[in-house]
């Protein structure tokens, strides 16, 4: 199973931006490659050995709640009867991505607020947390992250009405107090490693592929389970050579 990850949906390039083009290409090109869209308590219950799942099956995410998904990705995700989760920042309803932290090469842009939330919930749209401020959960203190996990989901229910049951790390940074922090309030938890999501793997630490990843992959068309597995290795490793040149020009 594959659970695709992007961010906003804007024409202004950044990396954190898709266009609503690009979107539908992706969409309709994973449909055309017969793949079916999933919840991820759909996802959830598969791993719990609830229900089976076909190999083509694909969830599709949106991390920090950018008032995009809700303004210009939902209505496509209607049209093409398309299941989503947005994984919202329950700090920062109705403000903007401008947190500590956040690369410079980001735009300003908007966040839903909570009427986004809510209208993205009657539209059909699954909701998560994706912390309370968007934190790095391992530089935190026992008493803050209990925050970030725990009263950002509660904060999030008691706004939407709907329960909370899925969450994204920050960063994708997490460790073993984090997993189990995570693992005491949601069904499943997603990070930012590319990877496919193979029946037994940790409901708490699934990977994902992000929109670069997928667009890629469709481009080279391997989008089938026996060639999106070894375009993902040669990612995964060509971004280990990055690294370890970077730390060494350093």
């Amino acid at each position: 199973m594959l659970i695709l990850a992007y961010h906003a949906i804007a024409d202004e390039a950044s990396p954190v931006t898709t266009t609503v083009a690009q979107l539908r290409a992706d969409l309709v090109a994973l449909r055309q490659a017969d793949y079916g869209f999933q919840s991820l308590d759909d996802c959830a219950d598969w791993l719990d050995g609830k229900r089976s799942m076909p190999a083509r099956s694909v969830a599709v995410t949106f991390d920090d709640g950018y008032q995009s998904v809700v303004r210009v990705a939902l209505p496509l995700l209607c049209e093409l009867d398309v299941a989503a989760t947005v994984f919202v920042i329950a700090g920062r309803l109705g403000a903007d991505n401008g947190w500590p932290g956040q690369w410079r090469s980001v735009p300003r842009m908007p966040l839903m607020s909570a009427t986004d939330v809510r209208e993205a919930v009657s539209a059909g749209m699954g909701v998560g947390a994706h912390a309370w401020t968007h934190a790095a959960l391992p530089e935190l203190d026992d008493r803050d992250l209990a925050r970030e996990v725990q009263e950002a989901g509660d904060r999030l229910e008691q706004m939407s009405g709907v329960a909370v049951r899925h969450f994204a790390y920050p960063y994708g940074r997490r460790g073993p107090r984090e997993l189990a922090a995570v693992s005491r309030r949601y069904r499943t938890a997603v990070s930012a490693t590319a990877g496919i999501v193979a029946s037994g793997a940790s409901r708490y630490d699934l990977p994902r592929l992000d929109a670069h990843d997928i667009r890629v992959a469709r481009r080279l068309r391997c989008l089938s389970p026996s060639t999106l597995g070894p375009y993902l290795e040669v990612r995964r490793q060509l971004r280990g050579l990055r690294r370890r040149f970077e730390r060494g020009a350093g």
